[in-house]
């Protein structure tokens, strides 16, 4: 299990692109059974945190056939803006015109000078679609603070603020075991204590000259409050014993 850096492509698209793929070689030198590792799964570009990489062929089977029949759970932590009542609840709301279902359960709240009120949530993806986190917490009015994509709220789109979503926890089973294997990352992520000053970009653009960005701004918060309103949707509501 790695922890892949924000603003490091899992797989990487471009010829010749630093990714997590091509770096696990650097990261777990290659052993006399052992083929390179490969990361059996993708997190976005921005977000941070577990990727499960296999070291020999029967694994790799072994954890994409579990990826398949949803024998592995991940967990998610996020800063959302605006303040989420609901203790528990659900989130289903389509992707990419694909049925897509997610739940959460509130951690705390706390106040912002720039957003009022904030919220972090731990969020477990029932479905596994293309920045389903991302597109659900906009659907329900809430995005991620930090996400330059869909966070149609942000008052300083040309910041560096790294997106506020980690992927905190992966639960998944082991042959060797008898029961799931739990790995966590407890790593805080603090709305007043970032830390910006990665080596990697924490962007998904490409261009992040200032002055031009401030030429896009009201072409950008147009589009992403259309996105929010195409798709807008509820929260649904669970108790303790529903979220169990």
């Amino acid at each position: 299990v790695i922890v892949k850096p924000q603003g490091l492509s899992t797989m990487g698209t471009n010829k010749g692109e630093i990714s997590l793929h091509n770096m696990t070689e650097m990261i777990l030198p290659n052993k006399l059974h052992y083929k390179k590792a490969v990361p059996c799964h993708r997190l976005d570009k921005a977000t941070g945190g577990l990727v499960l990489c296999s070291k020999n062929f029967e694994s790799e089977v072994h954890i994409r056939r579990s990826f398949q029949d949803k024998y592995i759970r991940k967990r998610y932590r996020a800063i959302v803006v605006g303040m989420i009542k609901e203790s528990f609840g659900e989130i289903i709301c389509p992707v990419d015109s694909k049925y897509s279902h997610s739940i959460f359960k509130v951690v705390t709240h706390s106040n912002s000078l720039i957003y009022g009120q904030l919220t972090t949530l731990d969020l477990w993806p029932i479905t596994g679609r293309t920045h389903q986190l991302r597109k659900h917490l906009v659907a329900v009015g809430h995005p991620i603070v930090g996400d330059q994509r869909y966070n149609y709220s942000l008052s300083y789109p040309c910041d560096n603020t790294p997106m506020f979503l980690w992927a905190l926890e992966i639960e998944f089973p082991d042959p060797s075991h008898p029961y799931p294997v739990v790995v966590n990352n407890n790593r805080t992520i603090n709305a007043i204590e970032t830390d910006t000053s990665n080596k990697f970009d924490v962007n998904e653009d490409e261009n992040n000259d200032e002055e031009e960005c401030k030429d896009v701004i009201p072409k950008e918060n147009e589009r992403k409050s259309s996105y929010r309103e195409a798709n807008k949707t509820s929260i649904i509501p669970l108790s303790s014993n529903e979220f169990t």
